[in-house]
Parts: structure tokens; C-alpha cells; sequence
């Protein structure tokens, strides 16, 4: 069945701050794994991130993944795969791909599907750009809002390493969403990290940074509206959160 908030509407309305957040994401990637040949967004939408990598990367090989409700841009895609995420496993008769993408979907699945969806996202590619929307961040239909530091461990499960080097690259970046600047996390197999020393440089350059952070841009309607016992509990749980990290 077709989520109500995912109309047509909503995706022309999202489509620019997809686009331009692309625009600026998509080559820092590239800068530091290597351009790619082939990418499949998982969770696709119009399709705005594929039209960006096949325009801007010269990606050839464009397959996007959605529920079958959903109408992607004329040319932004070579392919799409009509899939209801949350009710089927997702199955591209063992296809690879250079890059994997999710971006603001896991959020929108049932909790109990986010161990077989991670699983699904490392069978597509060595290279996962995977963001997910936190605890309070607004908008529905989120169902399994959750912090970095609990998508991290699910990855590593399948032996794919964080490598936390786009949100602070971006973070900063006018023309990038704050959701995406926020949640977007870079997971790598760990022989292809292994293999890459510029992967391997840009996971030193982030180490001990904090995971679990929330953008200004989002954090502030957020706080204009908390009640003052609620925003002081939220403060304490910051700080608790940043001893245990500092701790370890």
C-alpha cells in the first residue's frame, strides 16, 4: 500500500532539496572512493540522486529501487525496480554495484525490518551510502527513527566498517539538506577498505568523532517548540551520551 506522505506532490516538493544536496554529496564520495560505473538507490523516489550521478559522475549503469506507486523523472534512471520495501525482501538476482544508496528510507520500515534490510543494502555493493532519520526528528511516517551508534553495529555484523567522512565534509554546506548532512554515513567492506588508502585516510581523519549529533538547522525548530523540563532532560541525555564517548 502506498504511504500517504510518499505522494507525487511530496516528491516535487522534495525534489530541489534532493538535487542540490546531490549536487555536493555525490562528488566528495567520488573524490574519495573513485568515480563509480554503476550505482542503485535504494528507495529511489524520483529519482533525483541517479539523475544527479548519471549528469554530474557520468554514472552509466542508474537502477533505482522503489514501491511501485512511485514515478521516477523521465532519464534520471536506465532501470526501476518496483519494490514494496517494507513487505518483500529485496532481490536483484545477485546484481553488484559500485555504489549502494538509502537515503531517509530505513526510517520509514518496520523496525523488525531493519536487521534483513541492512543485509539486503550490503548484498548490492562493497559501498553503502546509508542515511536514516534519529529520535525527534519530524516528519512522518518514521517508524524507526534511531540513532547512528544503532545503525553502526548492524553493519558491522556484515563486516562493513563506518567511515564517518561525508557529514563532516558537507556539514556546513548551504545547498545540503540538514538531514542529509546530519544522517548520511559512509559504510565500506572491510577488505575494500582495506585496499583503499584513501578510504582507509579519510576513516583516521574522523575517528572520535561523536556519532550521535543533531544539525542546527534541525535542532533549533525543535527546541523553539520543547517545553523547558523536556529540553533541560534533553541536555543532561547530550551530555550523559558525550562522557560515555569520551570514556571509551
Amino acid at each position: 500500500m502506498q504511504p500517504r506522505k510518499y505522494t507525487s506532490a511530496y516528491y516535487r516538493a522534495h525534489h530541489a532539496a534532493s538535487r542540490d544536496s546531490a549536487r555536493v554529496l555525490l562528488p566528495r564520495l567520488a573524490a574519495i572512493t573513485g568515480a563509480p560505473a554503476s550505482v542503485v538507490d535504494v528507495g529511489c523516489g524520483d529519482g533525483a540522486w541517479l539523475d544527479v550521478a548519471g549528469r554530474a559522475l557520468g554514472v552509466a549503469r542508474r537502477v533505482g529501487v522503489d514501491g511501485p506507486w512511485v514515478q521516477p523523472l523521465a532519464g534520471a534512471l536506465t532501470r526501476f525496480e518496483a519494490r514494496d520495501l517494507e513487505a518483500a525482501r529485496l532481490e536483484l538476482g545477485g546484481e553488484r554495484f559500485d555504489w549502494a544508496l538509502s537515503l531517509e528510507v530505513a526510517a520509514d520500515l518496520p523496525p523488525e525490518r531493519a536487521g534483513s534490510f541492512v543485509a539486503e543494502l550490503v548484498a548490492l555493493s562493497d559501498i553503502v551510502l546509508f542515511s536514516s532519520a534519529p529520535p525527534g526528528q519530524p516528519h512522518e511516517p518514521h517508524r524507526n527513527r534511531a540513532w547512528p551508534s544503532a545503525w553502526a553495529p548492524r553493519f558491522a555484523e556484515h563486516g562493513y566498517l563506518l567511515v564517518d567522512c561525508i557529514r563532516p565534509a558537507v556539514w556546513d554546506e548551504p545547498a545540503v539538506a540538514p538531514w542529509y548532512a546530519q544522517n548520511c554515513l559512509l559504510f565500506v567492506a572491510a577488505a575494500r577498505l582495506e585496499a583503499s588508502e584513501a578510504l582507509r585516510t579519510a576513516r583516521e581523519q574522523v575517528r572520535g568523532m561523536p556519532l550521535d549529533v543533531v544539525h542546527p538547522r534541525l535542532a533549533q525548530p525543535a527546541w523553539d517548540e520543547l517545553p523547558l523540563e523536556r529540553a533541560l532532560g534533553a541536555v543532561r541525555e547530550a551530555l550523559r551520551r558525550l562522557l560515555q564517548r569520551s570514556r571509551r
